[in-house]
């Protein structure tokens, strides 16, 4: 990067070269703001207020990008120049610090106050990095004259900033830094004292400054200093906030943004447009430099993980890269070129018409089979493309005037909805099995405290320990259930031990009696072995096929639980003598947010998420779970697990990892 801002700034001083004149004569230039200046600072803060407009969150972030984003600049272009400032390292050692000063405002614009990445703190965490920017800037702008006729050891130099804010930085996260702020209470006497300790520094920079006018231009003495005014102004400022999200914080963001313009401005009249300068590379130089620029933008070009395609002014397609082509599977960019983008079916006039004023269009497009087949660059879309988000931009000349064509990036957001969905899938399942226990936890303590009078002693006992047995199976199903969502990274651990099946079921079933009159016809052997699983989740998937099982079918009906052994493994199958599943029906039966139509399913409720944890949880143990069903006549629900590990053969899956 260093190497390529280099580049630029050497084709910048050949220009400035020819605008100051080829007679050889070294005026001083007249360093002022311009009009182009003004517009620039007025759109930077008329964006930031639009910003406030909506959220101070949002003004924030956006305020502190503008900083960073400065802060880096003036680093890039003071660290690039230094070759041609060797006579004064003033700007040289401001860059270093505004790097340091920017690096810090990135982590404190992250701890903000809403912003949610360091939860564990609070408003005092941004308020103290704000200080340590403050005391960076503060010492740095001072010591700074005094390198203005001595070289600076750069070396040392960045040596002593990474110890400096180092220590600072880990006295902050380590709880050993003053508080700066206090929640309910407002801004420390330790905060305000430090702002104006700064102030004073920033008073004594100023003088230093002064004395040592003559080794700068008038120019950019004068945006040093205004620069510098701003500054301490802002830190006036900051001592008078007991909001972070207040007015007075506010300005003095905004002004900072003015402060950090202002040295900017300097650096790139000092380090630019100076005419003592030692002057510049000569052509050959440079046509090699920007042979090697086009090369690397060729190669960014086409290894972009984007798709982008290229449009001249007229909408005609001029060129596509790599990622563009795979997408959909374009083996000759010649036979695509030529090209419209209006033709782009994918376009509706809404879009094209924001295309035709200059604005920027994105919008997603959901691929499915045969769609767009008439498209000449989506007819062969790849099969693993299901959405892109495509972003079409208008590019113009420098004038801002001519347009110069379109540049199209297209993104394969397949990923991006799946994992959404696994997400939602997730949430889901998580409300879904809380449900249950919950509801036995709420019904056994609400008995127990409204019946009180009547219910013996022995009895409310009865009721807190069901309580308290489902609220640990609660925490068990919860732990389980997150275990489960890493299920993907292969991480899914299993609780497993020996299983008594008959014992378990009899379980659930005295849950279910509580909510349900059913007869229950079990055939179990009383020589079933053990099975090795989780006993909560297989408690879990059992107590959601018989809670099913009674939700559709008749009142008046009974329902089977039946248990046999299979080689080395038992098959527990649930049986009703309800409505039953179509067979178009069960190949949807397993898939999340799924339910049967017709008016008896919808009034029998659920998420349509159970029958997707059975099938995920049984898989976990290297089980199965399958459906027999006839409609109108019933249904059964077979699921298979292992026995116990000294009495099988086969092991769990490798992707599983059993404790």
């Amino acid at each position: 990067m260093p190497k390529i801002c280099a580049i630029n700034l050497e084709l910048v001083f050949r220009a400035e070269r020819r605008r100051i004149g080829s007679s050889g004569m070294e005026k001083e230039s007249s360093v002022k703001f311009s009009s182009r200046d003004y517009i620039v600072i007025c759109a930077i803060l008329a964006t930031a207020l639009l910003t406030r407009l909506y959220s101070y969150i949002l003004f924030h972030s956006v305020t502190e990008i503008f900083i960073v984003v400065i802060a880096f600049s003036i680093f890039v272009l003071g660290w690039n120049s230094r070759r041609f400032i060797r006579d004064n390292d003033y700007f040289l050692l401001v860059s270093i610090a505004y790097l340091f000063v920017g690096i810090v405002e990135t982590v404190h614009t992250l701890a903000y106050k809403g912003m949610g990445v360091f939860p564990e703190f609070d408003s005092n965490l941004p308020t103290q990095l704000w200080l340590i920017t403050r005391y960076v800037l503060g010492i740095s702008l001072l010591a700074a004259p005094f390198f203005i006729t001595r070289k600076l050891m750069v070396r040392t130099t960045f040596a002593a900033f990474c110890i400096a804010v180092g220590l600072g930085l880990l006295a902050v996260f380590l709880r050993a830094f003053p508080d700066a702020f206090i929640e309910g209470v407002g801004l420390t006497a330790f905060k305000v004292i430090s702002e104006y300790a700064v102030c004073l520094m920033l008073l004594a920079a100023v003088i230093l400054l002064f004395r040592m006018r003559r080794h700068f231009n008038s120019g950019v003495f004068r945006l040093l200093v205004a620069s510098i005014a701003a500054t301490i102004l802002a830190e006036l400022l900051f001592t008078l906030y007991s909001d972070v999200y207040g007015i007075t914080n506010m300005l003095g963001h905004l002004l900072q943004i003015i402060a950090f313009y202002l040295v900017y401005k300097a650096i790139i009249e000092t380090g630019i447009s100076s005419p003592f300068s030692l002057l510049f590379r000569n052509l050959k130089q440079n046509e090699i430099a920007l042979q090697k620029r086009e090369q690397w933008f060729s190669t960014l070009f086409q290894e972009s993980p984007l798709g982008i395609a290229v449009y001249g002014p007229g909408g005609i397609l001029q060129d596509i890269n790599r990622s563009f082509s795979e997408m959909f599977s374009i083996s000759d960019v010649k036979t695509v070129k030529g090209s419209l983008l209006f033709d782009d079916p994918t376009l509706n006039s809404e879009a094209i018409k924001a295309l035709q004023r200059g604005e920027t269009v994105k919008y997603e497009v959901a691929f499915s089979a045969g769609k767009y087949r008439n498209s000449i660059l989506y007819g062969k879309v790849s099969p693993e493309v299901g959405n892109v988000e495509v972003l079409i931009k208008p590019l113009f000349l420098k004038s801002g005037k001519a347009l110069e064509g379109y540049l199209m990036q297209v993104q394969d957001i397949t990923e991006p909805k799946r994992l959404d969905q696994v997400k939602d899938e997730f949430i889901g399942m998580v409300s879904h099995e809380m449900r249950t226990p919950l509801t036995i936890i709420i019904g056994s303590l609400d008995t127990a405290i409204t019946e009180r009078d009547i219910l013996k002693i022995d009895e409310r006992e009865m009721l807190l320990k069901e309580a308290l047995k489902e609220s640990e199976a609660l925490a068990h199903i919860l732990e389980n259930l997150l275990e489960l969502s890493r299920a993907q990274a292969n991480r899914l651990s299993l609780h497993n031990g020996p299983v008594d099946l008959k014992s378990t079921i009899n379980n659930v079933l005295e849950k279910i009696r509580g909510l349900s009159s059913r007869q229950f016809n079990l055939d179990i052997p009383e020589d079933l072995p053990e099975i090795e699983a989780d006993k909560t989740r297989i408690e879990c998937v059992i107590f959601n096929l018989v809670e099913n099982a009674v939700k559709y079918s008749p009142q008046d009906s009974d329902i089977s639980l039946r248990a046999r052994q299979d080689a080395d493994r038992v098959t527990v199958s649930v049986t009703d003598h309800g409505i039953g599943i179509s067979p178009h029906d069960q190949q949807r039966l397993f898939q999340l947010f799924q339910r049967l139509e017709g008016s008896e399913t919808m009034q029998a409720g659920g998420t349509g998420i159970g029958l997707v944890v059975c099938k995920r949880l049984i898989e976990a143990h290297g089980g199965t779970l399958q459906v027999e069903s006839t409609p109108n006549e019933g249904s059964t629900f077979h699921f298979t697990v292992p026995l116990r590990q000294s009495n099988r053969k086969s092991k769990f899956p490798s992707r599983f990892q059993n404790t």
